[in-house]
Order: C-alpha cells, then structure tokens, then sequence
C-alpha cells in the first residue's frame, strides 16, 4: 500500500472515530456532582441559571447598586459578592457532553479536565479558588477596570491544597484584594497587606491551615501578584479551545482529507479533460 493510501485509511479511521465522539458528545446527559447537603458558603441554588458571563452582566447591575464606596469599588464588590453565591467551592470538571476530548485526556491528567474558561465555568455549581477567579477577572475586564491574580504556594504533602488563587482589582489608583472562593468576613483590603502577610489574620483567622499556608508564603516570596490584565491560563485555555472544536467538528477536516487522499490522483484531471475535449455547440 502507498504511503497516500495509508494516510488516507488513517484519516478515515479518524473520521469515524471523531463521528463516534461528536455524536456521544451530543447525545450524552449531561452529568454534574451532587450538591453537599450542608454548605457554609454565601451560595444561592437560584443563580445556577447564570450559564455564560453574558448571563452574569445582566444580574451584575443589582449586586453593584447595592455596594458602597466609590463607582469602582460598587463595581468590584458586587462581582466579589455575585462569584461568592453563584459557586461553592470544589473541584468541577469539564463533561463528556461539553469536551469529550479534553474528558477523556483528563483520566492521565486531571487538570486537562478542568474547565478554564469563563463560560465553561459559568456551566457548573462548584469552582475551585482559581476558577473562581477567573470569572471575577472576567467580569472585571467587561467593566473596564484593571485586574490580576493574587497567587501564593507553599510546601503540604496534599498537592490539592499547596497553594491558592484569588483576584486584584485596580480601585481608584490602589491594587484591592478580594477574595470570592474563601469568602473572607472583610471584603477589601490592600493586596500589599496580603503579600506581606499583616492582614492575613483579620481575614483567615477562622481557617488555621489556610492561615498558616498563607504565612508561609508571605514570608517565604511565595506570594505574588500576576497576570495583570491578561488571562491566568492562557496555555490551558487553548487546550480547552482545541479540543472542544476538534470534539464537535473533528470529524469534517478528517473525512475530506481522507477521501482525497483515497482518490486515484489521475482521477480529476482525467474528468476535466475528457470535459475539454467535449467541442462547444
């Protein structure tokens, strides 16, 4: 068998395989975690509704009127307030109905699975610190102001809970800190105070492992603000881009490229010949 014959089977064995995962994509149920039966978080069941940043600047109006401070303060903490009850906090993973391809690579590497884009996000109840995170940024984007990542690592064995994610907004000239996933009983203080660690027990004081987490890496150049106003998972993102196309539309490219590799290479021009050599009436 030619090498053009052996691409073109490979391609077609591609084009079934990628026909099989759209349409298991499409007709699969779409499947999410149950809900803990006791939750101390400020999560409100009714906002699950929400599904896409879009959705989430039509409510954002009422959250905002309902802050104090100066307009971008208003701002910040109603998308503060809004991420606290649209999410509680957990891991959520992409389904087989949303990226089939990304879920699948998810069983070598969990993190392939969870979902990094805002609307992705916006599809599920639970969102760890990060994700949580990332919508905030988004939303801060879509009002105009300035925002970052606030990240901070330390040494446990548990590689889930080496670190966490939370966001900066740009408010009236100075760098806030919020914090949407952990929910903090002071919403605002200086991302400087956080760094250096002097506010960290007004705002973690009732969670000590967090608190001591924390400690370590203020005082240890662990803790950093970052990804000022860009996306925090740019490599993740494409991912997630890719594989969601290639899991819905995969399955187009594969098939025409195969099937042109399968016909005979004589086979057009011997068509638009034998057409040429047809005189005209």
């Amino acid at each position: 068998m030619s090498f053009r014959r052996a691409a073109g089977a490979f391609l077609l064995a591609c084009f079934l395989i990628f026909s099989l995962i759209a349409a298991f994509e499409r007709f699969s149920p779409r499947v999410h975690g149950s809900t803990p039966p006791v939750l101390a978080e400020a999560w409100r069941p009714g906002l699950r509704e929400v599904r896409s940043i879009d959705d989430a600047m039509t409510v954002l109006p009422a959250y905002i009127a309902r802050q104090s401070g100066s307009r971008q303060m208003r701002i910040a903490r109603g998308i503060d307030q809004f991420v606290r009850e649209r999410f509680f906090h957990d891991t959520s993973l992409l389904t087989w109905r949303e990226n089939a391809l990304a879920a699948l690579t998810g069983y070598l590497w969990v993190n392939l699975r969870e979902p990094v884009l805002p609307d992705d996000i916006l599809h599920h109840r639970r969102a760890i610190c990060s994700q949580q995170a990332i919508v905030a940024m988004e939303l801060l984007k879509r009002y105009g102001l300035h925002r970052a990542a606030v990240m901070m690592a330390w040494p446990a064995p548990d590689s889930s809970v080496q670190g966490h994610f939370a966001v900066a907004a740009q408010i009236d000239g100075q760098w806030m800190y919020f914090d949407p996933d952990q929910e903090p009983p002071i919403e605002t203080v200086p991302v400087e105070s956080v760094l250096d660690g002097t506010a960290l027990t007004q705002l973690y004081g009732g969670k000590p492992a967090l608190l001591a987490g924390m400690r370590y890496a203020a005082t240890h150049g662990t803790a950093r603000m970052a990804w000022v106003d860009a996306f925090p998972a740019p490599h993740a993102g494409l991912f997630q881009r890719i594989t969601a196309w290639l899991s819905a539309y995969g399955w187009l490219p594969m098939g025409i490229l195969g099937f042109l590799l399968l016909v005979p290479e004589t086979s057009f021009p011997r068509r638009f010949s034998r057409l040429a050599a047809v005189p005209a009436r």
